[in-house]
């Protein structure tokens, strides 16, 4: 049975999960192909196999940090600009495979969502005036497919003996969906077909429409502990580095407006108008800003990632 179906997966995270098995598999069949069965002693009571599969579930908090929202001052991509308000949790499965002492391989399934606010930052800096007055905000679902390779340096082992305390360091590739929204009278309305700055119009030729199906680089650092032989948890944060800078649907200047009546259908075009531009003037914030053209920056990518907890199941670790 494909694993998309086994598990009953989103209809749209079901071509993710199909393409990263396959990466998957391979990647476990390299490592497996050499195995020659040899067990060592993980402790008095059980053997360890050299091969040893485990599964189980992951949650966790999760958050973007996009061109929208964040906190008070200059926007940046980095811990700064974490705002509370848009944490969200993130949940899954996963299926691993320990090669040896030091390697480990996993596929791993996700679901979550992000999002951010213009209206969340805090008023009152003058560095907070742009994204105050441009008033945008987004909401998107996330489903991912991980392909992830996981390393215990030889060292850390050595600074912590102990067998039931691993420190790692891990990275992979992942392949994910997400599509962002944005709310008016009070429905959620996807962004992506109406073109909120031009993308794939003739006008904009360096405005390429962006997939919602893209490819990320997955990389972070954990530590993995034995409750008992059988039964583990694995703390860890893991970042997503993206190649896009449309997550939040927001990236470089406004479109002319003209352009959305011109290639639009009617219907499309008053929802563009309504979403793309929805600046404000008040007493906080700089006026001058309604002049210009810029939406959002495009020379820094946008990114996700969750801190997340792992609780799993050891299958073939067996008695002496």
């Amino acid at each position: 049975m494909p694993l998309e179906a086994a598990v009953n997966l989103p209809g749209p995270m079901k071509p993710i999960v199909r393409n990263c098995s396959f990466l998957g598999l391979f990647v476990f069949g390299a490592g497996i192909l050499p195995s020659n069965g040899q067990e060592y002693f993980y402790d008095q009571h059980y053997f360890e196999p050299q091969v040893r599969w485990e599964a189980g579930m992951v949650g966790g908090p999760m958050i973007a940090l996009t061109d929208l929202g964040g906190t008070a001052g200059k926007g940046s991509s980095g811990i700064k600009d974490i705002n509370g308000k848009c944490i969200h949790f993130y949940r899954g499965i996963f299926l691993q495979a320990h090669l040896g002492r030091h390697w480990t391989f996993r596929l791993q399934s996700g679901w979550g969502r992000v999002s951010g606010a213009d209206s969340l930052i805090p008023k009152g800096t003058l560095l907070s005036d742009f994204r105050l007055q441009r008033n945008l905000h987004f909401n998107s679902p996330i489903r991912e497919a991980l392909a992830l390779v996981q390393w215990e340096p030889g060292l850390i082992r050595k600074l912590i003996p102990s067998s039931g305390y691993t420190l790692y360091i891990l990275g992979g590739l992942g392949l994910y969906h997400f599509n962002p929204r944005a709310q008016i009278n009070g429905n959620w309305i996807a962004l992506h077909g109406l073109h909120t700055e031009g993308q794939g119009f003739p006008e904009y030729g360096d405005r390429r429409n962006y997939s919602l199906i893209q490819w990320n680089l997955p990389f972070g650092a954990g530590l993995s502990v034995d409750l008992t032989p059988q039964v583990f948890i694995q703390v860890e944060g893991l970042y997503r580095k993206l190649f896009t800078d449309y997550l939040d649907d927001v990236s470089t200047e406004y479109a002319e407006p003209s352009l959305f009546d011109k290639r639009l259908p009617p219907a499309t075009a008053v929802l563009a108008l309504q979403l793309a531009d929805r600046r404000i003037s008040n007493s906080q914030t700089n006026s001058s800003y309604l002049f210009s053209t810029k939406r959002g920056n495009p020379a820094r990518k946008d990114n996700y990632f969750s801190l997340q907890i792992l609780v799993g199941f050891v299958f073939n670790r067996k008695r002496r």
